[in-house]
């Protein structure tokens, strides 16, 4: 009776500890999804920033380029020639290039930060899928004590029957035994 208690009292407990762990698993997934899923964000973030960047790089080429026509032009952009369209749009675009330089500073800064906040959300998920693995493995021992535990539990009755059934047998011999030495003993008397 005490072993069967014991093994009933053991696999409770083993069983909290499982539903427990098991519940921690499923926070630990969740949170690494998260983690995954914060960094692809900022992946997707830093592939928008690059996409500006080269817009604006594309500008600024265009507006250096555009400067450096203009002192090579003849009329310097002066008197009857300051209206030619491709003057106006080089001078304005040269009047664009601290804006243009100012953006690509604004879009590296946000950059390197998107690739930071991306690197720790990477780490974090690695880091919780160390954290999962070794759950994982702690969870995989507590079901096969478990299932130890239960096959004792399960052979118990039957050890029980078995013990009884010996000393029943036991009984049984010394019976048989007094039984056979008196017969000798009446055997030895009666010669």
């Amino acid at each position: 009776d005490a072993a069967i208690k014991n093994a009933a009292t053991r696999m409770d407990r083993l069983d909290t500890e499982i539903s427990s762990l098991s519940t921690g698993i499923q926070d630990l997934r969740s949170e690494k999804q998260q983690a995954v899923s914060l960094a692809d964000s900022h992946r997707h973030t830093i592939a928008t920033l690059d996409l500006h960047a080269r817009a604006l790089h594309t500008r600024l080429e265009s507006a250096t380029q555009g400067l450096q026509l203009i002192p090579n032009v003849p009329c310097h952009a002066e008197g009857e020639y300051a209206s030619c369209q491709f003057l106006i749009q080089a001078v304005s675009l040269g009047q664009e290039l601290p804006e243009i330089k100012a953006s690509l500073q604004r879009l590296d800064t946000e950059r390197a930060e998107a690739v930071t906040r991306e690197q720790d959300a990477r780490k974090q998920a690695g880091e919780l899928d160390t954290r999962l693995t070794v759950k994982e493995q702690q969870l995989k021992g507590l079901q096969r004590d478990r299932a130890d535990t239960k096959k004792d539990a399960d052979l118990i009755p039957a050890v029980t029957a078995a013990a009884a059934r010996i000393e029943e047998l036991d009984g049984a011999l010394r019976q048989h035994t007094a039984d056979t030495d008196a017969l000798s003993k009446n055997l030895d008397h009666a010669k």
